[in-house]
């Protein structure tokens, strides 16, 4: 395809049955997390979810501070997420900060993989210091123009990330994970307003469901006691407007044993 007169490498809205009909598979999975009593948690052990984690919050400046969780990512066009798998025998670091909301997101609704950070531009067009353009989060999106396009070593880093140079890229959710490396985390992107046309023989995009508060957390490890205070304090205030989520803690020894408790 062509986008503003540039050849664009991608055919991912007509060309990604199989792996939406995988991402299919997550989405009904994580749905039953909420009704799963922790007597029953083993029914999830080694399932992959995605998560929307949250950090650098201070002063109150989150949204999610302020209402429901889903009721806020209804209103986003493009959330940022990564994919982890919840084993209990070993761990690989896949997300970007320890606390975050895990969700179900409907196959048509995810639009980009990678198994890296690529920088995805979430409020392109809809900054404060810029003029307001409604195509330009598409644009971004097409032509792969990251959050630091001027910069000359994220260019480097990203052209590694995603070698197509375009966010239109997808990957079923098992690839994703091998891809992934556990030194940095990988980053799924999700169209959060419904009723969005995305692909060929797919429904419009639906809601994404939030099912979860995560939490992660390393044991035996008494310097790091302050952060994991600060991230108690933080889940108790998500927690006012999200008092029907589970909490899913996932504890690590040593940076290898992981476990999963809620």
């Amino acid at each position: 395809m062509r986008i503003l007169g540039k050849k664009i490498k991608s055919n991912i809205f007509n060309d990604s049955y199989f792996e939406l009909e995988s991402w299919k598979k997550v989405y009904r999975k994580t749905l039953l997390i909420p009704q799963i009593s922790p007597s029953r948690k083993n029914a999830h052990r080694d399932n992959l979810v995605l998560i929307h984690t949250i950090r650098d919050i201070k002063d109150d400046n989150s949204p999610f501070f302020n209402g429901r969780a889903e009721d806020i990512i209804a209103t986003w066009d493009i959330v940022s997420s990564s994919l982890i798998r919840m084993q209990s025998s070993c761990y690989d670091r896949s997300q970007w900060a320890d606390v975050g909301f895990i969700l179900a997101a409907p196959p048509q609704n995810i639009i980009g993989t990678f198994h890296k950070d690529v920088w995805f531009p979430n409020h392109a067009g809809n900054q404060s210091w810029e003029n307001k353009n409604s195509y330009s989060l598409s644009d971004r999106y097409f032509l792969g123009i990251n959050k630091s396009y001027n910069n000359a070593k994220v260019r480097k880093y990203i052209k590694s990330a995603m070698p197509d140079q375009t966010y239109a890229s997808m990957m079923s959710p098992e690839r994703l994970i091998s891809e992934s490396d556990g030194v940095y985390h990988n980053e799924v992107l999700i169209v959060g307003k419904k009723d969005i046309n995305t692909y060929a023989d797919f429904p419009p995009t639906d809601r994404v469901k939030v099912c979860g508060i995560y939490f992660y957390y390393e044991r035996g490890q008494n310097h790091k006691l302050p952060q994991y205070q600060q991230n108690r304090e933080l889940i108790e205030k998500l927690k006012q407007h999200n008092p029907d989520l589970p909490v899913i803690e996932h504890s690590v020894w040593g940076g290898e044993l992981s476990a999963f408790s809620w």
